[in-house]
């Protein structure tokens, strides 16, 4: 903390402010361990941050961007603004900038991502009173929930990701229609940044429940049918209880988290117990080939006249 203290000192002295936003602000407030890959947010203009501010990147001279050093750790400082003129679902053709934090809380998200930290005064700085909605565990789209996911397709899958990390409800009942009814719209994104956020949702303790809900919205009937498919693949009680290989794929994943959470437990051959343990990299290869494991059955599965299928 001492480094962003640093940092507000500094931009004091040309009378700015500086402050932490996103996730680091709900994961602190709700007690969580939180890392320290921390983002800024100040009402000073690029040329200012760098009259008082080691800048050593400029991530997009466009979106006021710049990462800053302060002796040993690097920071993501970006200039208070709104975005408008969305291209693609995705990209601002144009954005306006604003010195005012009661106008940059507007255009963000989610109302846990419309709060910020005050680091030269060690508080939360909560404009909109959003902070409620994270003691009342509630996930809400900041004002126009339609608006905000044609500016970004992505937020639908940020949306499911926060909603099963952290088990908040939906703040409206309409939710789940709008975002089905939005999720084509993940066809204008890149197919790297999809897969950056399925794979952050495949390392959720719950990673089931979250892949329930893409099923139901129809994510991966739009995205990847393979794996929406598993649905219209049939099992005869015969060689599996489950009714659906879809079904069969969700409890397979449940017994591997089981593992994970447990850790896991191998005899050698002189019943020694080794523990193993799983990096996330290790996590997310097993959850992954879980998933998928079964996605060409529909392309080959057959039903004969006994009604047996194989």
């Amino acid at each position: 903390m001492q480094n962003l203290k640093n940092i507000s000192k500094k931009l004091s002295k040309i009378w700015k402010k500086v402050y932490i936003v996103w996730w680091w602000c709900r994961e602190k407030y709700l007690n969580w361990k939180y890392n320290w890959d921390i983002d800024l947010a100040t009402d000073a203009k690029p040329e200012e941050i760098s009259m008082v501010l080691n800048v050593i990147k400029e991530v997009g001279k466009k979106y006021w961007t710049l990462i800053i050093l302060e002796w040993n750790e690097t920071f993501e400082i970006t200039t208070f603004r709104s975005d408008i003129w969305i291209l693609n679902n995705r990209k601002p053709v144009e954005v306006k900038f604003c010195t005012e934090l009661n106008l940059d809380s507007k255009r963000r998200d989610f109302s846990f991502n419309s709060i910020y930290f005050d680091i030269e005064n060690e508080i939360f700085i909560d404009p909109e009173n959003w902070i409620k909605d994270i003691d009342d565990k509630i996930i809400r789209f900041v004002w126009d929930v339609e608006k905000r996911i044609e500016e970004d397709a992505l937020r639908i899958l940020r949306f499911i990701r926060f909603k099963y990390k952290y088990w908040f409800k939906d703040a409206q009942d309409n939710y789940f229609d709008i975002v089905k009814s939005k999720i084509h719209l993940l066809n204008n994104i890149s197919i790297e940044r999809i897969k950056d956020e399925i794979d952050k949702i495949l390392l959720l303790e719950n990673n089931t429940k979250a892949l329930e809900e893409l099923i139901n919205l129809w994510f991966f009937k739009e995205i990847l049918p393979e794996v929406h498919n598993l649905i219209n693949t049939p099992w005869w009680p015969s060689h599996h209880l489950e009714w659906n290989v879809w079904i069969h794929t969700s409890i397979t994943l449940i017994e591997l988290n089981k593992i994970f959470s447990n850790d896991f437990l191998l005899p050698d051959n002189k019943w020694n117990i080794w523990k193993i343990t799983f990096s996330q990299q290790d996590k997310l290869d097993l959850t992954r080939t879980l998933l998928l494991h079964d996605i060409w059955k529909f392309e080959t599965y057959s039903i004969d006249e006994n009604k047996n299928v194989h």
